[in-house]
């Protein structure tokens, strides 16, 4: 039987793993919602307006994804609630940061559905640009004014580039600026899908984590020695430096991640080490 105060090897090499697992999402997260959102802006300019109806098929299937995520933490709002007050409850937080967790929560759920309400403003606000920039050249076309074939016998993909070529093309100043307002509304309509997206998935990893009481291994972890304090404290530490990192972009919070990280290693590598020798001296002794 273990006393108290005592600490394992296989505690130890818990919290490195759960560490890693960590890091390794992060960066996943960070491909998948900043490294991605930043390709469909460089890309959204390459969309025709003139071929298949690609700006609506793409404004409408973000329309549909703000209201699924909308629905989705609409379902959770009052079960996540109820786990907070819980939560709070039970580890005896104070009256100050308790208000100061609900008031997060609540900006946090805010914060959630002012993102969807944006992506679908920006989406529908790029649909009216869109009839109104595609109007204007279907009647160009019906009326023979514009040839969409070149002289190679290619087709003219009317996008970024045809406006661009201003000088080649006359184009009206109102279609021109409606067309920059279709390309902006498009990418900010993405961009807030994107934002609710990293709220909606911290929302469902903290319901995940009370539920599994993952918050009880810690705490019990915690309270057993000095040096498990340090490595809980860290791992915190490490952990709100990526998650900054991630939502915001920031090159110092990954720095400050990675330096917490290779702290942590540091810690466990010389507890290890020292038990090791422990062991040693008393089988020689």
């Amino acid at each position: 039987m273990k006393k108290k105060g005592r600490y394992s090897i296989s505690d130890f090499y818990t919290i490195f793993a759960i560490v890693v697992v960590i890091i390794l999402i992060s960066i996943f997260l960070y491909i998948s919602l900043d490294i991605a959102p930043k390709i469909l802006d460089i890309e959204i300019g390459k969309m025709p307006i003139n071929y298949n109806n690609t700006y609506p098929s793409l404004l409408q299937g973000i329309i549909i994804a703000a209201g699924i995520i909308a629905g989705l933490f609409g379902g959770l709002v009052i079960g996540l609630a109820k786990r907070l007050t819980a939560f709070i409850k039970k580890y005896r937080i104070k009256n100050s940061p308790q208000w100061l967790a609900y008031f997060l929560i609540i900006i946090a759920a805010l914060l959630l559905f002012i993102f969807t309400i944006l992506s679908i403003f920006y989406s529908i606000n790029g649909m009216i640009n869109f009839s109104v920039v595609n109007s204007y050249f279907t009647t160009q076309i019906n009326a023979n004014t514009l040839h969409l074939v070149a002289q190679n016998g290619s087709v003219i993909l009317i996008n970024s580039s045809y406006f661009i070529n201003s000088r080649i093309h006359y184009i009206p100043v109102y279609i021109n600026s409606t067309y920059n307002n279709l390309v902006s509304s498009t990418k900010d309509s993405i961009n807030y899908l994107y934002y609710a997206f990293i709220l909606l998935a911290i929302f469902l990893i903290f319901n995940i984590l009370v539920i599994y009481c993952f918050f009880d291994l810690v705490e019990h972890f915690y309270t057993r020695t000095f040096i498990n304090k340090l490595i809980v404290n860290f791992s915190i530490l490490c952990i709100v430096s990526l998650t900054f990192g991630v939502i915001f972009i920031n090159k110092v919070a990954y720095i400050i991640s990675a330096i917490s990280f290779i702290i942590i290693f540091i810690i466990i590598g010389i507890k290890l080490f020292s038990k090791k020798r422990k062991k040693k001296k008393s089988t020689v002794d």
